[in-house]
């Protein structure tokens, strides 16, 4: 029985990550990333302790996004509240897991038809 979910063709999915590596659709990425349905942009983020509130000012513009998940590498950490706050007031749920729970998380809001991005670091 095959267990994939349906993802919409023309749709950015992650296949993989480790070894300091992401796998988007059929590409590669060795740096820290947002993935969104429909695009991916890079992320100047060396590791979870550099996130700020301007980490996202890419991401905050974006009204159609529902949801935010956010990949802080292999240990679950918080962010700042000031982030917490920004988004909560700009209506953009916010989610914070380790990296590979967030790949698969996003993977299964995508093919639920969820306007979902994932922030995710390496490290």
């Amino acid at each position: 029985m095959d267990i994939t979910p349906a993802i919409p063709e023309g749709k950015n999915i992650i296949k993989g990550y480790g070894d300091m590596t992401f796998k988007i659709n059929d590409d590669e990425h060795k740096s820290s990333i947002i993935v969104f349905p429909d695009k991916i942009i890079s992320w100047d983020i060396v590791s979870f302790s550099d996130v700020s509130l301007d980490s996202f000012n890419e991401i905050l513009p974006e009204k159609e996004l529902e949801i935010l998940l956010v990949g802080c590498g292999d240990v679950h950490m918080p962010l700042d509240n000031d982030i917490m706050l920004e988004f909560q007031s700009s209506g953009i749920g916010l989610e914070i897991m380790t990296t590979g729970a967030a790949c698969r998380t996003y993977n299964v809001l995508l093919a639920e038809g969820r306007n979902v991005a994932a922030a995710l670091t390496l490290v």
